[in-house]
Formats: structure tokens, C-alpha cells, sequence
């Protein structure tokens, strides 16, 4: 479970730090909180996607319904990571640790974001064909 909480505050370092000396720390912890939110949206559409592969049922997403899923999503983060202090916490503590340690959360998150946008690409093909879509 700790593997998977630095995972997460890892990503949202990610998206902190990204070009953090051009913006205010509040704005780095709104790309944090926007960076880990969409990343966590394309998950679940990731989900969605194989599910209705799966299935084999399309499911019908209007763009209200996203929303209604993505605005309490970045909501919940931001509660979590900035206003209880959680990320912006983790991320002072992150330039402390070791070398490795740092290197290495920077590696996995990079490496998931990379893996899951990978995993999407692929999730579009494979519904495209599955559900005979040009």
C-alpha cells in the first residue's frame, strides 16, 4: 500500500515540479493536482474501454456525465494534496531523500504515465477494430 501511495504522490511531484520555477507554488500544485487527475480519468477510461470491449456493449458517455466524474475527481485530489497539505508535504520532503530513492519515484511515475498512455493508444485500437470503427 505505501508502494502505491509514493506512486501516486510521485506523479503529482511529476506535474509539481514541471517548469516550477516559471509559476507560483500554488500554481504548481494546481498542475500537480490537474497533472494526477487527468492521469486518473484516463485510467478509468482505460477501464471503461476494455469493459466495453469485454462485453461488447458501446456505452453511451455524454459529456455531462464526465464531468459530473472528473470535476469531483480533481476536487477530491485537491482537498487531499493541497488543502490537507498531503502532496505539497510529500513533495518538500521529496527533495530530501537519497539519490536513488528520488531517481527511482521519478522513474516509476514517469514510467507509469508513459505505460498508461501506451495502454490507451493500444485500448483505442483494439475498440476501434472490436466495434468496426474507421
Amino acid at each position: 500500500m505505501r508502494a502505491l501511495k509514493d506512486l501516486y504522490f510521485s506523479i503529482f511531484v511529476v506535474f509539481y515540479k514541471y517548469s516550477a520555477d516559471h509559476w507560483s507554488a500554488d500554481m504548481n500544485a494546481m498542475k500537480g493536482v490537474t497533472g494526477i487527475s487527468i492521469f486518473q480519468a484516463l485510467l478509468a477510461f482505460c477501464v471503461s474501454t476494455w469493459v466495453e470491449i469485454f462485453t461488447g456493449q458501446r456505452f453511451k458517455l455524454d459529456s455531462w456525465l464526465i464531468w459530473m466524474f472528473i470535476i469531483p475527481l480533481w476536487l477530491t485530489n485537491y482537498y487531499y494534496l493541497v488543502t490537507r497539505g498531503s502532496g505539497v508535504e510529500f513533495e518538500k520532503r521529496f527533495a530530501s531523500f537519497e539519490r536513488v530513492k528520488r531517481n527511482t519515484l521519478y522513474a516509476l511515475a514517469v514510467g507509469f504515465l508513459l505505460v498508461t498512455t501506451g495502454v490507451l493508444i493500444f485500448s483505442t485500437v483494439v475498440y476501434r477494430q472490436a466495434f468496426h470503427i474507421r
